[in-house]
């Protein structure tokens, strides 16, 4: 149910940027897809635990859930890109995915710079 959230609001977010960014036959481009989705990941946390847990404190849980969550919006994030993020920048997304709201189009700069300071 979270996932499924989480794509419909890339999809909402991504056509609303689209409709006022692009121009009428142009399509979002990785950079963007990958600001976008690796946003929605962030902001709502897909992975989840059982409330049941014995043996581990709430409050480790909690910290192990914000940093999983950020750790999987920065994998996604690189996902779409054809060079590898800089460990330096990775470690910045990660913050941001567990302690920030950023913006998909300021990810997708993000994610256009990666590429151009890997060639």
């Amino acid at each position: 149910m979270i996932v499924e959230c989480a794509i419909g609001n890339v999809a909402n977010d991504l056509e609303r940027m689209s409709d006022f960014h692009l121009e009428e036959d142009k399509k979002p481009d990785r950079h963007k897809i990958a600001g976008f989705i690796s946003k929605w990941v962030a902001k709502e946390r897909p992975i989840q635990l059982r409330d049941n847990i014995d043996n581990i404190s709430q409050v480790d849980v909690s910290r192990r859930l914000y940093w999983a969550n950020a750790d999987l919006a920065v994998k996604v994030f690189q996902i779409f890109l054809r060079k590898e993020v800089p460990f330096e920048v990775a470690l910045n997304l990660r913050y941001w995915f567990a302690f920030r709201d950023e913006r998909g189009e300021t990810l997708a700069l993000i994610a256009y710079c990666c590429e151009e300071m890997s060639k």
